[in-house]
């Protein structure tokens, strides 16, 4: 038996007895080609002008709308958010987005955290888009009343659940179980807050960050699209931005750091005067009724697209993009609106007041009191009839020829 020394070197093995399992050499630029490859589709909304956007990665030149750089439609491996008031349509639009998946042969798993899903409206979508509608035997629908519900789901899904063959993941009302569990007006808001209260506010913003780290680690992991819809709340802005402006419930650094996707939808709605009610016109007395009608229905601002954020601050719509809303869905408009195609309408808000002024500014009204609302004119008309001028001039008269002291007065 040779025993090797420590000083003797050992033999080293011919090139004929190097290991097998050896991986070849790929260079980088081969493996992105065949990542993009074999990534799997986007997920189409059914609106060309927000998929096309969808697909530009924040590029909002002409060009790149019209040949988007990567595939248009949701992109999976990331979480998409909608927000927007009641009635505004988010839940139609994740119906619709929900039947394109569904029509394309794909598993969609639809979670209610607070309203549940009504089928016959998502039928009714199915049918708009194919004479004879797939059945639903792909959707797997289930109810999250919790949050604990909700954060089981994300971070130990059962195995019952077909994540690794789905490609669409829709959570509707993610905002009310964490609102429910840390709510952001507890009854007795006007007493001073206890050390519970301000743990739990503090608790609030903790719990978000892990909520959209889960829902992340889900969507790269399995490879599916993580979509989530959301209430809208006011929001006060700083000093000089202006009042309450709409955004998202779910707000926090980590929440929109996570968010790849941020849209919100909107409902147009304006007054106008309708004619003349009552006898005669106007001038005559008569008045007007305001009636209210619907202008130009829906649209939908994008804030962000892939990771990039398109607006500076809160309170801008973004990128808009019209739509109409029906039973069979929602729909582009047509004749209206900014086309995408074309020139991108981004929509600032215009609401912009001064601050405060300084302690030593003087404001404009102090040196010109009542002149903005012509309070001192109405005071000189109203004055007018109330002082006899026959008074003032007998008054000024014995001003002048001076009174006589009151002792005079006795000894005459």
């Amino acid at each position: 038996m040779a025993i090797h020394s420590a000083s003797q070197p050992l033999p080293s093995p011919s090139a004929g007895q190097l290991p097998s399992q050896r991986l070849p050499t790929v260079s980088a630029t081969q493996a992105l080609k065949n990542l993009q490859t074999n990534a799997p589709s986007p997920l189409k909304t059914g609106l060309p002008q927000l998929d096309a956007l969808l697909g530009s990665n924040g590029n909002l030149e002409s060009d790149s709308l019209r040949s988007p750089l990567g595939p248009v439609g949701v992109q999976r491996g990331t979480v998409t958010e909608i927000w927007g008031p009641s009635g505004s349509g988010k839940t139609t639009l994740a119906s619709q987005l929900a039947a394109h998946a569904l029509s394309a042969g794909n598993k969609v798993i639809w979670a209610d955290a607070s309203t549940p899903l009504a089928p016959t409206r998502l039928t009714t979508v199915l049918s708009t888009l194919s004479p004879s509608p797939p059945p639903l035997s792909n959707l797997h629908h289930l109810p999250l009343p919790t949050l604990s519900h909700l954060l089981t789901l994300l971070l130990y899904p059962p195995s019952s659940l077909p994540l690794q063959s789905t490609s669409l993941l829709i959570i509707t009302n993610i905002h009310a179980p964490l609102d429910a569990a840390y709510p952001r007006f507890p009854p007795n808001a006007s007493r001073p807050q206890s050390e519970a209260q301000k743990w739990a506010a503090n608790r609030r913003y903790a719990v978000t960050g892990s909520l959209i780290q889960a829902l992340r680690k889900v969507a790269v992991l399995h490879g599916l699209a993580v979509v989530v819809t959301c209430n809208a709340v006011t929001r006060g802005r700083g000093r000089g931005e202006g009042g309450a402006v709409l955004v998202s419930a779910m707000g926090g650094v980590e929440w929109e750091r996570g968010v790849g996707v941020r849209m919100g939808c909107f409902r147009d709605y304006s007054t106008s005067r309708a004619g003349g009610r009552g006898r005669g016109g106007e001038d005559q007395g008569g008045e007007k009724e305001r009636t209210g009608r619907w202008k130009d229905g829906w649209f939908l601002g994008v804030t962000k697209v892939g990771g990039k954020t398109l607006v500076e601050g809160d309170g801008e719509v973004g990128v808009v993009v019209g739509v109409e809303v029906g039973g069979g869905g929602m729909r582009e408009m047509k004749g209206k609106g900014e086309r995408v195609g074309g020139a991108v309408a981004k929509v600032v808000s215009p609401v912009k007041s001064k601050g405060k002024r300084t302690f030593e500014e003087v404001g404009d009204s102090d040196d010109e009191m009542g002149s903005e609302y012509g309070w001192h004119e109405g005071d000189e008309v109203a004055a007018e009839g109330l002082i006899d001028e026959d008074d003032v001039v007998l008054l000024g008269e014995r001003k002048a020829e001076g009174m006589k002291h009151p002792a005079e007065q006795d000894e005459n």
